[in-house]
């Protein structure tokens, strides 16, 4: 019996010993490790989980038990809380984005709010000063050059802050290609070190350094783009997805490469995905923004969108002919709201049709082979319209492009208010129109009672440059056929509608092509749109109609927010945004101010001229379309003498019907360019100052918002990241307890060594006495 308990007891606490040696030596091993990485950044502390070894059984006075046979190290384990590591991983990502968005907002406020002589407000301030110079010596060869001087200048800052605009789009697209290189390096880094991992701790090493290694790479990749990781926890396996797709799985992982567009902007799509935005570009396309509702969309386009089209009668005319040749009096006339002066004596067909182009009508006008004279609107959908009417000038009537018939009567009438002595009745469209003698026949009662009586003809007196005044009957719509007939009283042959014999006249309607929306479909929801450029239809996308037919939009973006989703945005909302602001306000302002201009007259009394060239486009012309068109006219900028100061000679006009200006000291339309400083011209009723300032305000705003938000982001990340630390971190003093705990259980460890061993030696020496 004693031999078995010496077997088991003697020989049991030496082994029991010997285990207690290693263990707490591999504690302090551990213990160790966190000292000497008390600074490393990304370590995660370390602790030692000590177990019973397993115990053994025994027999003692008939009964069995077990008896413990030491201790052992179950495992080393990293000190992490999955929640904090995911929160970090996070909020990493919304202060990169944040951080991002601010640098290049800033860089875009530079050059929008600079307060300088050389910033836009001051060149601004000088155009203005320039323009009261000129009112104040409207013949001084010095203040006319100043203000094409100013006018240069003013063309130069806005062209030099859109192209630093630009210069920072292109710099946020360079800086999308480095980032996403950077990504495709972590995610292979990452899949390598998965593979490390998986390979050693199969062989039941616990590869605690390699893990660190890996949640620092991926700490890093959450700043680049918004990510998922699974079992976040442990991150075993450590599949990472963008946008909820795989970018590592273990030791495999994707890449995403750039696709340059036709402007030069790097698209994203994962390598190998060869498909594109769209399958079928020449039937319809798509911008994608980063925020945009992704998905596939399947686009049939059954017809485009297409503007209102008005053309004149047909003429065997050389279009330079004057407009005199046609019968054409000298006179205003206006263009979907915009005046025109004409001189019919000067203007030629084709002067006129230059004339139209390049003012701010919003149409294009052109002759065609046919020698007709067509007018399109720059503006497109199915209520497209094209407004025209004769104020002064009769070009449109005589073209035959608004539907119109005037007459003069005979005599003479110098006042439309006399009596005429007339009485009968004749019909405007089937509508009869009774005159009664000394009520009703003067002709502004005429017109009064037409206008009373029919609703698709207007009637309207209008006094001539003699003094004469004539009746205008104009279809209602402007393009609807006219018909007047006299009855037994000739009534019509008296106001000169009709020339005797004639008893009924035809005014045929004009010829028009009525604009059209376009019809199309998205995943079988039919849609109609005004425009060929369609931004309603889905948050975040805006498809281009290009063509009937059917094509396949893949709208589902690589990834989303990160430093690189904020270079997205920058690059395609931020900046294009801004430039878009720019082009309103340059369009706007250069279209008023030419407006005014080319109603003056120049020093040799010459008029019709534009002081910029024309910003004549489309709603859907790009930004930087209008801004390189920004300039002042070549022709006043090689002649000071042809800036416009003087105004129009209304007296001389009313007496003769000559177009003639008021003469060099004249500073008439000079005293408008000041006006126009403070008059509301833009939609919203803002003035041009206003619209600047409120272009400042908005960058301001969004400068200051994104400062806000990148200080909140990264005081949050901070405290995580102290939190982080307070459980991941070394903390020396609680090192240094466990260093003398374990050291102590150690030396215990040693002591028992030798107790067994003198127990051992009195066994074995003692009983051999």
């Amino acid at each position: 019996m004693w031999g078995f308990i010496m077997s088991i007891s003697s020989l049991s606490l030496f082994e029991s010993a010997r285990k207690g040696l290693n263990a707490n030596q591999l504690a302090l091993t551990v213990v160790s490790q966190n000292v000497a990485n008390a600074s490393t950044d990304g370590y995660t502390r370390q602790e030692v989980i000590l177990k019973n070894t397993a115990p053994v059984s025994y027999s003692l006075n008939m009964q069995s038990s077990t008896i413990g046979t030491g201790v052992e190290v179950g495992e080393v384990r990293q000190v992490r809380d999955s929640y904090i590591d995911a929160q970090i991983r996070l909020q990493n990502e919304v202060s990169s984005y944040w951080g991002e968005t601010q640098t290049y907002l800033e860089r875009i406020q530079t050059f929008l709010t600079d307060n300088s002589d050389a910033g836009l407000r001051g060149l601004m301030d000088d155009f203005w000063k320039a323009a009261e110079d000129v009112s104040n010596s409207p013949q001084s060869q010095t203040t006319r050059l100043a203000m094409i001087q100013a006018g240069e200048a003013l063309v130069s800052g806005v062209r030099y802050a859109a192209a630093q605009i630009d210069e920072v789009q292109k710099a946020a697209n360079g800086t999308i290609s480095e980032k996403v290189d950077r990504l495709n390096i972590l995610a292979k880094r990452i899949a390598e070190t998965n593979g490390q991992i998986a390979k050693f701790e199969k062989a039941d090493f616990k590869m605690n350094d390699l893990r660190d290694e890996r949640a620092r790479l991926i700490k890093e990749l959450s700043a680049l783009a918004s990510i998922s990781v699974s079992r976040s926890g442990d991150l075993d396996d450590a599949v990472i997805s963008l946008n909820g797709r795989a970018l590592v799985n273990g030791s495999e992982y994707g890449q995403i490469e750039t696709v340059p567009d036709a402007n030069g902007n790097l698209g994203l799509r994962w390598k190998g995905d060869e498909s594109g935005t769209s399958t079928n570009p020449a039937i319809a396309d798509a911008i994608i923004s980063p925020n945009a509702a992704g998905g596939i969309y399947e686009v049939d386009i059954k017809s485009l969108a297409e503007g209102f089209t008005v053309f004149s009668k047909s003429y065997d005319l050389d279009k330079n002919s004057l407009l005199s040749t046609l019968g054409v009096t000298s006179g205003n006339i206006s263009v979907n709201g915009v005046e025109l002066m004409i001189d019919a004596q000067k203007t030629t067909l084709s002067g006129l049709v230059k004339m139209i182009n390049q003012s701010a009508a919003g149409v294009t006008a052109e002759i065609d082979s046919g020698g007709k004279i067509a007018l399109r609107s720059l503006e497109t959908g199915a209520a497209s319209r094209i407004s025209l009417a004769d104020d002064g000038s009769n070009f449109f009537e005589k073209t035959g492009l608004i539907s119109a018939v005037s007459g003069r009567p005979m005599p003479a009438v110098t006042s439309a208010d006399e009596s005429l002595n007339i009485s009968g009745s004749f019909t405007v469209n089937g509508v009869r129109i009774s005159v009664a003698q000394g009520q009703t026949d003067s002709l502004a009662r005429i017109a009064s009672e037409i206008n009373s009586m029919s609703k698709d003809v207007a009637a309207a007196v209008v006094k001539g440059p003699d003094g004469v005044y004539t009746l205008k009957l104009t279809a209602r719509e402007g393009y609807s056929k006219i018909e007047i007939e006299d009855r037994a009283d000739n009534l019509l042959n008296r106001l000169g509608l009709l020339r005797s014999p004639q008893t009924k006249l035809t005014v045929d309607g004009v010829s028009a092509e009525g604009g059209k929306d376009a019809i199309f479909t998205i995943n079988n929801t039919e849609y109609t749109s005004a425009s060929n450029t369609v931004t309603s239809a889905v948050a975040g996308i805006e498809f281009r109609l290009n063509g009937e037919g059917a094509a396949q939009i893949d709208a589902r973006p690589v990834l989303k927010g990160g430093a690189i989703g904020a270079l997205l945005s920058v690059r395609d909302e931020t900046a294009p945004g801004y430039m878009a602001k720019i082009a309103e306000f340059v369009k706007t302002f250069a279209s008023e101010f030419n407006a005014v201009h080319s109603s003056g007259f120049d020093l040799s009394g010459s008029t019709g001229r534009n002081f910029f060239d024309a910003v004549n486009f489309p709603s859907s012309a790009s930004a930087s379309k209008i801004i390189d068109g920004f300039a002042v006219s070549g022709e006043i900028s090689n002649d000071p003498s042809k800036f416009a100061a003087a105004g129009r000679d209304e007296d001389y006009y009313s007496q003769t019907g000559v177009i003639r200006g008021m003469g060099a000291a004249d500073n008439t339309t000079a005293l408008k360019f000041t006006e126009l400083k403070s008059k509301a011209v833009f939609g919203d009723g803002s003035t041009i100052t206003e619209k600047y300032s409120e272009i400042v305000f908005h960058i301001g705003s969004e400068v200051e918002a994104a400062q806000q938000m990148n200080k909140t982001q990264k005081t949050i990340l901070t405290n995580l990241e102290l939190k982080k630390e307070s459980v991941s971190g070394v903390s020396l003093d609680e090192e240094i307890s466990n260093m003398m705990k374990f050291q102590h259980a150690y030396n215990a460890s040693a002591r028992m060594i030798n107790v067994v061993d003198e127990m051992l030696d009195t066994i074995i020496n003692g009983l051999m006495r």
